[in-house]
């Protein structure tokens, strides 16, 4: 439209104001073009601010701060698996929840049970979980291992069962909910020396272990990734009395 009208005025000017008509519509127009572009970046740029305060101002949708899982807490009612309940005599009266650890009973306070007494050996016998029932290893005592009043060195405890140490009696129970007297209880150190007993070998392991060494505690203790001291401290426990 602008160059139309510059023309059209240039038919019609006298000769003398062409040059002078000419470049003030020039003027113009360029005036036009830069005040276009102006009014495109403004809008641009409005468009560009309200989409920006937009997202600012719009909460991001989240998930739950914790997963229903996690919101869940643990129901003090619910049974826990494997139990040694104390009928008679220094445990009776006593639970002690297993679970699924390896433990040991006897005289030592090093035992995960303490059964003090007399004809208990300080490392007398070894219990081992399994799929509802325990395995019970007798770790060569002195008097022996009774489950269901029969001696056993490798006896099985199913629910209900009772297993005798000495004069302490236990009864198994696949399952129960019960205040555990295992860490509650406090055991006769007398003069022995406190070892943790949960991370011990298998009794039938460390055997294994000494066969195939030839009795030499070095190369066993080797082969059982331990210490030699606390193998030779395993093996004087084993040996009962």
């Amino acid at each position: 439209m602008v160059w139309f009208l510059t023309v059209s005025r240039t038919l019609r000017a006298p000769p003398g104001t062409l040059h002078t008509e000419e470049s003030a519509m020039n003027f113009v127009g360029l005036l036009l073009c830069v005040a276009a572009i102006a009014v495109g970046l403004w809008f641009v740029f409005s468009r560009s601010k309200a989409g920006d305060s937009s997202t600012a101002t719009t909460p991001a949708r989240r998930g739950p701060a914790t997963s229903p899982a996690a919101a869940v807490t643990a129901d003090p009612n619910v049974a826990k698996a494997n139990w040694l309940i104390g009928i008679g005599g220094p445990v009776e009266g006593k639970n002690f929840h297993v679970g699924a650890r390896t433990v040991t009973l006897g005289r030592g306070p090093q035992n995960f049970i303490q059964i003090d007494d007399g004809l208990t050996s300080r490392r007398h016998c070894q219990v081992c979980p399994h799929d509802g029932w325990l395995e019970v290893i007798d770790m060569a005592s002195e008097n022996g291992v009774f489950v269901n009043e029969e001696q056993v060195t490798n006896g099985r405890l199913n629910d209900g069962d009772e297993l005798r140490v000495g004069t302490g009696i236990l009864v198994y129970q696949s399952s129960a909910n019960r205040l555990d007297d295992a860490l509650r209880s406090r055991k006769n150190a007398g003069k022995e020396t406190v070892q943790a007993t949960e991370a011990a070998p298998n009794f039938a392991v460390v055997m294994k272990a000494l066969d195939a060494s030839g009795g030499d505690i070095e190369l066993a203790a080797r082969h059982l990734n331990m210490k030699p001291d606390l193998l030779r401290s395993l093996v004087k426990s084993m040996g009962g009395g």
